[in-house]
């Protein structure tokens, strides 16, 4: 006895979430006709088991927990079928208002600490560094050139805008 077109959906989503182009994607594969596969993904979309715009806030929140920024972020959402207004508005939500420049930031501090150098640094610290407030016990010595640009091709790699790369190299070499 074969699966029908909803059970085949559930069964795939029972998994993790996916998007409806994932889920439409599959039961093309499995040989669901097109009439099928629609009046599925509305079925599943009206129950509220597919919510693209729920999809894409979990995804961006995972990412920033891996350290990924909204250029990486917006590129792997558009090959799961999301619409480019979705991905929009949910990275506005997330990174906005500052939001990437402290991504970075905490991206690097985190890379650091697994090189084993500790930064410490936030933007109050670059903040008192640069108004020459810094106690003997804050000072972090400088990283080589070396380093920061390694630190330049990881923020690059991970999707970072390069004015936001550019800053934070730049006030990381002063």
């Amino acid at each position: 006895m074969g699966l029908d077109a909803r059970d085949l959906a559930l069964k795939y989503l029972s998994k993790r979430d996916r998007t409806a182009l994932e889920v439409k994607k599959y039961l093309e594969l499995k040989g669901i006709s097109n009439l099928e596969i629609k009046d599925c993904l509305d079925y599943l979309s009206e129950c509220g088991v597919i919510n693209d715009v729920g999809y894409c806030d979990k995804y961006i929140l995972y990412g920033m927990e891996k350290g990924r920024g909204p250029l990486r972020l917006e590129r792997e959402l558009l090959e799961k079928g999301i619409s480019p207004e979705t991905i929009k508005l949910a990275l506005e939500k997330h990174f906005g208002d500052g939001g990437e420049k402290k991504a970075a930031l905490a991206y690097v501090n985190k890379f650091l600490q697994q090189t084993g150098q500790d930064l410490r640094a936030d933007t109050a610290y670059f903040d008192r560094r640069e108004q020459g407030k810094l106690s003997e016990e804050d000072a972090v010595p400088p990283l080589s050139e070396k380093e920061i640009a390694r630190i330049g091709r990881r923020l690059a790699y991970q999707g970072y805008h390069s004015n936001v790369i550019y800053e934070l190299l730049e006030r990381l070499r002063r």
